[in-house]
């Protein structure tokens, strides 16, 4: 289980809504469309939690399995991190 932090790129800029986020990454001149549950990692991320932090919070949000929470963050931030949207610091 990763607890390093994570650093969003200063070039990212994030629209949050209902229905999700869209974000910006200014530098590459591309965006990304992130459905609710992406868009509750993004925000969490915002908020500096932890990825333990952020799986129980999928947890108790989403209703899911430790496992499977735990799966879905790992894959989202492992994403973000090869787009070069974030970074572990």
């Amino acid at each position: 289980m990763q607890a390093q932090a994570v650093t969003i790129s200063a070039s990212v800029t994030a629209v949050l809504n209902d229905e999700g986020s869209v974000l910006l990454d200014l530098q590459a001149g591309r965006y990304y469309s992130l459905n609710p549950v992406g868009a509750c990692i993004w925000q969490c991320l915002r908020e500096g939690l932890r990825q333990p932090e952020i799986e129980r919070n999928l947890e108790q949000k989403y209703q899911v399995e430790p496992a499977r929470a735990r799966a879905d963050v790992s894959r989202f931030i492992a994403t973000l991190v090869d787009r070069g949207l974030v970074a572990w610091t």
